[in-house]
C-alpha cells in the first residue's frame, strides 16, 4: 500500500459511543488477534467483528457505537509524525470541520512508541453533530497499528477521555 493510500477505512466506519467507555466503573475485556499479533482491551460485553481481521470493529450489541482497530502494511517507511500527519490529511478527506486538539506520545505495554490524536470532525453521513475521538497510530516493522474510539462531543466528559486514553494505550503489539 503506498502512503497515499494508507489507511482508507481510517474513520469511515466510526459511530458514536453509546457511554464513557472503560471510564468510572465499566469492565473491561482484552481482545486478541493473533494473525495480526495484537491484544486490546475493549468494554466487556461489547461485540467483536472479525469478518475482515485486519479490520476489528467492536460495539455494543445494541449497535449505536463503535471502535475501530486496524493493521495495514506499509510499502514505506513512516516516521510516527508522517504516519500522523497522514492519518489527519486522510481524516480530512473524508470528515467536515476537522481539528486536530492534541497529539501525544505514548509508551504502549510492548515497548512501541505510539502517537494519540485528540480529534473533532464532522461525519457528514451522520446527522448527530460533531464526534471526539481518540485515534493511536503506532509502527511496528511495515504494519502500521491503529485504535480508534469517539462519542458524540456534545457528550465529550473526562470520564470518557479517561477511558478512551485507556483503551487506545492498551494496545499490546507482538515482534517483530
Amino acid at each position: 500500500m503506498t502512503a497515499g493510500r494508507l489507511l482508507p477505512a481510517l474513520v469511515a466506519c466510526l459511530a458514536l459511543l453509546a457511554a464513557a467507555c472503560g471510564g468510572d466503573g465499566v469492565s473491561l475485556a482484552t481482545y486478541e488477534n493473533q494473525q495480526a499479533a495484537y491484544r486490546v482491551k475493549y468494554p466487556e460485553g461489547w461485540i467483536i467483528d472479525e469478518n475482515e481481521p485486519l479490520q476489528v470493529v467492536i460495539q455494543p450489541e445494541e449497535r449505536n457505537g463503535q471502535m475501530l482497530v486496524g493493521v495495514y502494511e506499509l510499502d514505506e517507511a513512516l516516521s510516527l509524525d508522517q504516519l500522523a500527519d497522514l492519518a489527519l490529511a486522510n481524516t480530512r478527506d473524508r470528515m467536515r470541520s476537522v481539528e486536530e486538539l492534541g497529539r501525544e506520545t505514548a509508551s504502549l505495554p510492548g515497548g512501541q512508541e505510539a502517537r494519540v490524536l485528540d480529534l473533532r470532525y464532522d461525519n457528514p453521513a451522520d446527522t448527530g453533530g460533531p464526534l471526539r475521538s481518540r485515534l493511536l497510530l503506532t509502527v511496528v516493522g511495515r504494519r502500521v497499528y491503529q485504535v480508534e474510539v469517539a462519542l458524540l462531543d456534545a457528550e465529550f466528559d473526562e470520564s470518557f477521555a479517561r477511558g478512551a486514553d485507556e483503551i487506545v494505550r492498551s494496545l499490546t503489539v507482538e515482534g517483530p
